[in-house]
């Protein structure tokens, strides 16, 4: 489901039909996250701020 959500995104196409027809197809290959999630972030606060 996360591969044909990436997929449909990258083909910058936002349609439930579209994500349902690839997984239909069933030849979706995972796909790794470019970013490798959110990373460090200058908002992102750390431990030692709520204490």
């Amino acid at each position: 489901m996360q591969a044909a959500a990436t997929a449909a995104l990258s083909a910058n196409v936002r349609s439930y039909r579209f994500v349902q027809h690839l997984l239909a197809r069933g030849r979706i290959e995972a796909v790794e996250d470019p970013a490798g999630g959110l990373g460090p972030h200058a908002n992102l606060r750390g431990p030692a701020y709520y204490h």
